[in-house]
Protein backbone atom coordinates (compact mmCIF):
# COMPACT_ATOMS: atom_id res chain seq x y z
CA UNK A 1 0.00 0.00 0.00
CA UNK A 2 2.00 3.24 -0.90
CA UNK A 3 -0.84 5.37 1.01
CA UNK A 4 0.67 3.55 4.26
CA UNK A 5 4.12 4.39 5.86
CA UNK A 6 5.58 2.60 8.69
CA UNK A 7 9.06 3.25 9.86
CA UNK A 8 10.73 3.41 13.47
CA UNK A 9 12.69 7.10 14.20
CA UNK A 10 14.76 7.53 17.75
CA UNK A 11 12.68 4.06 18.88
CA UNK A 12 9.42 5.59 18.26
CA UNK A 13 6.84 3.60 15.86
CA UNK A 14 4.92 5.78 13.40
CA UNK A 15 2.54 5.20 10.65
CA UNK A 16 1.89 8.07 8.44
CA UNK A 17 -0.83 7.40 6.38
CA UNK A 18 -1.84 9.29 3.47
CA UNK A 19 -5.66 10.52 2.80
CA UNK A 20 -4.24 13.31 0.01
CA UNK A 21 -6.59 14.02 -2.90
CA UNK A 22 -9.65 12.01 -2.09
CA UNK A 23 -12.43 13.31 -2.87
CA UNK A 24 -15.40 11.20 -2.01
CA UNK A 25 -16.63 9.69 1.48
CA UNK A 26 -16.40 5.96 -0.52
CA UNK A 27 -13.07 6.42 -1.24
CA UNK A 28 -11.97 7.79 2.21
CA UNK A 29 -13.73 4.85 4.13
CA UNK A 30 -12.29 2.55 1.65
CA UNK A 31 -8.87 4.03 2.40
CA UNK A 32 -9.58 3.80 5.93
CA UNK A 33 -10.55 0.14 5.66
CA UNK A 34 -7.13 -0.69 3.96
CA UNK A 35 -5.10 1.19 6.98
CA UNK A 36 -6.39 -0.70 10.14
CA UNK A 37 -3.99 -3.40 9.81
CA UNK A 38 -1.21 -0.91 9.75
CA UNK A 39 -2.20 0.69 13.04
CA UNK A 40 -4.03 -2.03 15.12
CA UNK A 41 -1.18 -4.79 15.36
CA UNK A 42 0.85 -2.46 17.50
CA UNK A 43 0.12 -2.72 21.16
CA UNK A 44 -2.23 -0.24 22.63
CA UNK A 45 -0.69 3.79 23.48
CA UNK A 46 2.47 2.74 21.15
CA UNK A 47 2.06 4.14 18.08
CA UNK A 48 2.57 7.40 16.26
CA UNK A 49 -0.04 8.84 13.49
CA UNK A 50 0.83 11.12 10.90
CA UNK A 51 -2.23 11.75 8.57
CA UNK A 52 -1.92 14.31 5.48
CA UNK A 53 -5.00 15.21 4.71
CA UNK A 54 -4.02 18.04 2.10
CA UNK A 55 -7.10 18.15 -0.48
CA UNK A 56 -9.32 15.90 0.72
CA UNK A 57 -13.06 16.96 0.51
CA UNK A 58 -14.74 17.26 3.90
CA UNK A 59 -18.23 17.56 5.40
CA UNK A 60 -20.16 17.05 7.58
CA UNK A 61 -20.76 13.20 7.24
CA UNK A 62 -16.75 12.86 6.74
CA UNK A 63 -16.53 14.43 10.35
CA UNK A 64 -18.53 11.45 11.30
CA UNK A 65 -16.92 8.89 9.28
CA UNK A 66 -13.40 10.73 11.14
CA UNK A 67 -14.77 10.36 14.32
CA UNK A 68 -15.26 6.60 13.77
CA UNK A 69 -11.94 6.07 12.91
CA UNK A 70 -10.70 8.16 15.59
CA UNK A 71 -12.36 5.88 17.87
CA UNK A 72 -11.16 2.58 16.53
CA UNK A 73 -8.20 3.13 16.63
CA UNK A 74 -7.65 5.77 19.84
CA UNK A 75 -6.35 2.82 21.65
CA UNK A 76 -3.29 2.40 20.05
CA UNK A 77 -2.09 6.12 19.57
CA UNK A 78 0.49 7.43 21.93
CA UNK A 79 0.14 10.86 19.43
CA UNK A 80 -1.34 12.06 16.33
CA UNK A 81 -0.17 14.54 14.06
CA UNK A 82 -2.28 15.99 11.16
CA UNK A 83 -1.37 18.44 8.09
CA UNK A 84 -2.73 19.34 5.03
CA UNK A 85 -5.80 20.87 6.75
CA UNK A 86 -6.82 24.47 6.41
CA UNK A 87 -9.29 26.32 9.05
CA UNK A 88 -12.80 24.91 8.76
CA UNK A 89 -11.16 21.29 7.93
CA UNK A 90 -9.54 21.98 11.08
CA UNK A 91 -12.69 23.08 12.93
CA UNK A 92 -14.08 19.71 12.16
CA UNK A 93 -11.22 17.35 12.55
CA UNK A 94 -11.08 19.10 16.02
CA UNK A 95 -15.31 18.30 16.53
CA UNK A 96 -14.59 14.65 15.16
CA UNK A 97 -11.37 14.49 17.50
CA UNK A 98 -13.60 15.50 20.15
CA UNK A 99 -16.74 13.32 19.74
CA UNK A 100 -14.10 10.22 19.28
CA UNK A 101 -12.52 11.06 22.62
CA UNK A 102 -9.34 13.60 22.84
CA UNK A 103 -6.16 12.53 21.59
CA UNK A 104 -2.97 14.59 21.87
CA UNK A 105 -3.34 16.05 18.50
CA UNK A 106 -0.85 18.56 16.36
CA UNK A 107 -1.73 20.35 13.45
CA UNK A 108 1.07 21.13 11.03
CA UNK A 109 2.23 22.43 7.77
CA UNK A 110 4.46 18.80 6.53
CA UNK A 111 5.19 15.76 6.95
CA UNK A 112 8.49 16.47 8.15
CA UNK A 113 7.43 19.09 11.05
CA UNK A 114 4.86 16.49 12.27
CA UNK A 115 7.44 13.89 13.09
CA UNK A 116 9.85 16.92 14.60
CA UNK A 117 6.47 17.19 16.88
CA UNK A 118 5.98 14.06 17.88
CA UNK A 119 9.62 12.77 18.43
CA UNK A 120 9.08 15.96 21.54
CA UNK A 121 6.05 13.36 22.86
CA UNK A 122 6.63 11.01 25.43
Amino acid sequence: MDFVEEFTQEGKNFVYINFSELESDESYIERIRLTMPAITKYPGNSIYVIANLDNVKFDSNTKKITADYIGQIKPYIRAAAVFGVDGIKKMMITTAMKMAGNINLYFGFSKEQAIAWLLKQA
